[in-house]
């Protein structure tokens, strides 16, 4: 018995060298990082990479937390936030010392600097509950702050929150506070550029790189006067809340001025004119007043509120630039091209036509006249400028009415082949009432249809038929308004073809037959009808601005008795 147990119970030593053992097996996982070739870095990386944990913990995580596992100098904790795996980037800080956190690649990155690059609130919340201190450690060649580079990246939800994390008093230096307000001024956060000049008011008068003020950066822009974003309203008003005791910046509010008229922004522009009405009678380096600059660049709202300013508007209507131009030269210049964006030709060329227009029934008699430098009247200079885009503009249309001659020829065709075939293939009864209403009504229909038909061929000729661009206003406007009404008529003529004259057909020819084919051909019957509406529906609101724009005095009298406000064609033009 003693000799079996003492066989079968082990000794202290084996007990020893079994633990040992047992202890090296657990662990024969966890192996030093620096004693890995380079397919276990690879194999860390492709972990790191797809947020596999359990793949990457195969090696104990305390030996590469903090180790370069690319060219770059990434370490695991740049490598989860680019890839944005939250929760492995969760398990990462809980691992790590805060000086890890601040460790950054070979572009100048830590973690955090590239989680609020990238706009992820998740992660940049981690990082910056585990080491507060990351706010302030410069990232990126340039050395930003953290919330200068969510400011540059347009993360308005990051910069907020940064926002609530520190203080603005506290940021590290004046250029930094500068350099925050205009990134937050440019990216649209008015909100973080709201704080920032409540807090240092000295920002109303600081200029950017490019030696501007706030106020000249604002007016770069078009705001919508119905749409502001939050914000901007509440520091255009604390702007010249603080400028009324600063009288100093004249000069910069002038360029602002410009800047606004150029852009179109009419609040700052009102607000500028509030603030100094004798700022309108300022001229800018060429020698153009307010009025020259909305004209030229075709801000037509800009325009009636110059326009509404009686003594000022006179004084700017006489003004001559450098070059020798008065107003009606710069509504004859071509807009510059940012201004068409993607507008087909005779759209723009329509436009400029109505502008020129609208413009010369504004000015005195002495100014149409009016030679410039180089000797050219408004009118001239209008010809010379638009005669490239009058060209391709006159080659569109011819297309455009050449297209709807085929159509409206194939219509009447159709229309004269199906007068002449029905009566012959039907014998209507003696007495049969609705026969006869119905054979009426067929007869009708396609008699106006035909007649639609006519009238829009004699329209589409009229507009191909060769002709130079005459050196007036109003040639290509002519020829776009008669394609325009030959293509509403011929959707009239084709809904009632196809409607009275296909129902009336199949009652006459099919009176007799169940109800649900009478019911199958009228709705293939509406097909056509409906389709053409959608397809074609631009072409209403564009007669509808035409006959208006043609019209604007009677037209603007009439919608006013309704209360109905509307922009004339060249003001609305530009957003089709």
């Amino acid at each position: 018995m003693s000799e079996s147990s003492e066989t079968t119970s082990p000794s202290a030593t084996d007990c020893n060298r079994l633990g040992i053992q047992v202890e090296e097996a657990e662990h024969a996982q966890f192996r030093d990082l620096f004693s890995l070739g380079p397919k276990d870095r690879a194999y860390i990386r492709k972990a790191v990479t797809s947020g596999n944990w359990i793949e990457a913990s195969s090696y104990d995580p305390t030996y590469w937390v903090h180790t370069p596992l690319t060219m770059n100098g990434d370490i695991p904790l740049h490598i989860a936030v680019s890839m944005q795996h939250s929760s492995f980037v969760e398990k990462l800080v809980q691992l790590m010392s805060m000086q890890d956190m601040e460790i950054v690649n070979a572009d100048g990155n830590t973690a955090f600097s590239m989680a609020v690059i990238s706009g992820n609130m998740e992660i940049t919340a981690i990082l910056l509950n585990k080491n507060p201190g990351l706010v302030r450690i410069r990232g990126q060649k340039d050395h930003m702050l953290p919330i200068q580079l969510a400011c540059k990246a347009s993360h308005p939800h990051i910069v907020e929150f940064l926002c609530e994390r520190i203080s603005m008093d506290t940021l590290p230096s004046h250029q930094d506070i500068v350099l925050l307000f205009f990134l937050a001024l440019n990216c649209n956060i008015y909100t973080v550029a709201l704080k920032l000049l409540e807090t240092y008011r000295e920002l109303t008068t600081t200029t950017n790189e490019k030696g501007l003020t706030a106020l000249e950066v604002l007016a770069q822009t078009s705001i919508d006067q119905k749409d502001s974003p939050v914000g901007y309203q509440e520091i255009l008003n604390l702007l010249f809340k603080f400028m009324e005791e600063d009288f100093s910046n004249s000069e910069g509010t002038s360029k602002a001025m410009f800047d606004a008229a150029k852009s179109g922004n009419i609040l700052i522009l009102k607000l500028i004119l509030e603030y100094n009405p004798n700022l309108l009678t300022k001229i800018n380096g060429d020698g153009q007043s307010l009025l020259h600059v909305a004209i030229l660049y075709r801000q037509a709202a800009i325009y009636r509120i110059i326009r509404s300013n009686g003594a000022y508007k006179f004084a700017n209507m006489l003004q001559v630039d450098k070059e020798g131009n008065n107003v009606l030269h710069m509504a004859a210049k071509l807009v510059p091209q940012v201004k068409f964006g993607s507008l087909i030709n005779q759209a723009s060329i329509l436009s400029e036509e109505l502008w020129f227009e609208e413009v010369e029934t504004r000015v005195p008699a002495s100014l149409k006249t009016m030679q410039n430098g180089e000797g050219e009247t408004p009118q001239e200079l209008f010809h010379k400028e638009h005669q490239t885009l009058c060209e391709r503009a006159i080659s569109e249309l011819n297309g455009m009415a050449s297209n709807f001659l085929i159509v409206a020829t194939l219509m009447t065709t159709l229309g004269i082949t199906a007068g002449l075939s029905v009566p012959a293939a039907i014998e209507i009864e003696e007495g049969s009432i609705h026969k006869r209403i119905w054979y009426h009504t067929f007869l009708l229909s396609i008699s106006i249809g035909i007649c639609l038909s006519n009238v829009g061929i004699v329209l589409f000729i009229s507009a191909i038929l060769r002709s130079i661009w005459k050196q007036k206003s109003g040639y290509i406007s002519s020829r776009l308004t008669r394609i325009t009404i030959g293509h509403v008529l011929l959707c009239f003529a084709l809904g009632i073809m196809s409607t009275f004259s296909c129902v009336s057909a199949a009652l006459l020819f099919y009176g007799s037959s169940p109800k649900w084919i009478i019911y199958f051909v009228a709705a293939l019957a509406v097909l056509p009808v409906i389709l053409s509406y959608v397809i074609y529906s631009f072409s209403w609101p564009l007669l509808g601005h035409l006959v208006l724009a043609f019209c604007e005095i009677p037209a603007l009298r009439l919608l006013s008795v309704f209360g109905i406000k509307w922009s004339p064609f060249y003001d609305g033009l530009w957003f089709i």
